[in-house]
């Protein structure tokens, strides 16, 4: 299992082989299809540390469409739900709503 992205100009200009193709790997993350994740001032902000479901850390992976499924940093400590916007990320987690 892998979070892609698409470059969504490339299907108007003719490329029916977009889907398949026109992809980039955000992040490889073994079996682990369902965590959180959320976009915030132009990168994608992944939770949990690591690519094997059973060995996730605590944490968030950044990463942006550029980077080819290299994480930009990585933060130690939160867990929870992700939320986000164009300047600030949100955690819902066991302690309540973190900005």
């Amino acid at each position: 299992m892998h979070t892609a992205a698409w470059d969504l100009r490339a299907w108007p200009s003719g490329n029916p082989r977009t889907a398949e193709q026109g992809f980039t790997r955000l992040a490889e993350r073994d079996y682990h299809w369902d965590g959180s994740m959320a976009w915030t001032g132009g990168a994608l902000v992944i939770a949990g540390i690591g690519t094997d479901d059973l060995a996730l850390l605590d944490g968030v992976m950044l990463v942006h469409p550029d980077s080819s499924d290299r994480p930009v940093k990585v933060f130690a400590g939160p867990r929870g739900a992700l939320f986000g916007d164009a300047q600030q990320l949100y955690l819902a987690g066991s302690d309540g709503l973190q900005v």
